[in-house]
């Protein structure tokens, strides 16, 4: 691999490309940006070695990372496959991978640009390239999701890449990872969007505001993220979404029940069980814990 193109350079393509500039020196990095003050200022962070608002840029590299938000994705393939030269190989960072694997195979020919969808699970509660560093990926998992047939020795250095940079490769089907995050990622979000928006309901919240501290902060912490990304990522994994909210109700309906019957021990035991879920975590996955 000698040069990557990274097609969108918001937090996580300015990221990624500010780790293959530290960690992977010799290899050049392109950037392809909406607006040209972008561009510029990916340059000016070294995040890449060269960035344009134009996608003939992306013709010179051998693996193209589209970086864009998942409701660009699909249009970014398009131009990609447009514009991306012959063998080059082609991968993505998108939340939600049924989708964006389907529609990659539709418009890229697997013999001339080989496609294999990715998804770094790291992030933060802001976006833009103003935010993004380098050690963003350190310990995460990096999900990639072939087809059946891909052929994975194409994407060696791929690989080779993203362990450079401190990431961690897991292999998943798309249709499981979507299952996967909507339990651990997308449901989490929209749990604490909705607390939120139960709280600012109540007539006596502005005065209870003033007592809210770090138990608040907490669960809110995941309701000040990008609205338009989880609009998004909700629509492009509407079923498996709804499958886990659909879980989520019964939780909520057996705590409510123990309450409403006065059964105390009942109520204990629910919650010690979602408290040894979570010591089981932690303790099987300190890495993602500490972070």
């Amino acid at each position: 691999m000698e040069r990557v193109a990274i097609a969108g350079l918001g937090l996580i393509g300015g990221s990624l490309g500010l780790a293959l500039r530290r960690e992977l020196p010799e290899v050049e990095v392109l950037g392809l940006a909406r607006r040209q003050e972008t561009a510029d200022t990916a340059m000016r962070m070294d995040a890449v070695t060269a960035a344009s608002t134009d996608p003939a840029i992306l013709s010179g590299a051998d693996l193209v990372v589209v970086a864009v938000s998942l409701a660009e994705t699909n249009a970014m393939l398009d131009l990609v496959a447009a514009h991306a030269g012959p063998g080059a190989r082609v991968t993505d960072v998108g939340s939600v991978k049924a989708n964006v694997v389907d529609h990659a195979a539709a418009v890229l020919d697997p013999a001339v640009n080989p496609f294999l969808g990715g998804h770094p699970m790291a992030g933060k509660e802001v976006s833009g390239l103003e935010n993004a560093e380098a050690d963003l990926f350190l310990g995460r998992p990096w999900v990639l999701t072939p087809r059946p047939g891909t052929d994975m020795d194409a994407f060696n250095d791929l690989v080779q890449a993203v362990e450079a940079i401190g990431a961690r490769v897991l292999l998943l089907e798309p249709e499981v990872h979507d299952r996967y995050v909507a339990l651990v990622s997308h449901l989490p979000f929209l749990l604490s969007a909705a607390y939120l928006l139960a709280v600012k309901e109540q007539p006596h919240w502005t005065d209870a505001a003033g007592l809210a501290s770090s138990g608040f902060r907490d669960i809110t912490r995941l309701g000040a993220g990008d609205p338009a990304m989880y609009a998004a990522i909700a629509a492009g994994n509407r079923e498996e979404v709804l499958g886990t909210w659909a879980a989520m109700h019964e939780a909520l309906d057996q705590l409510e029940a123990a309450i409403v019957r006065d059964e105390g021990e009942t109520l204990a035991a629910l919650l010690e069980e979602a408290r040894r879920t979570r010591a089981e975590w932690l303790a099987a996955h300190p890495e993602a814990a500490a972070g």
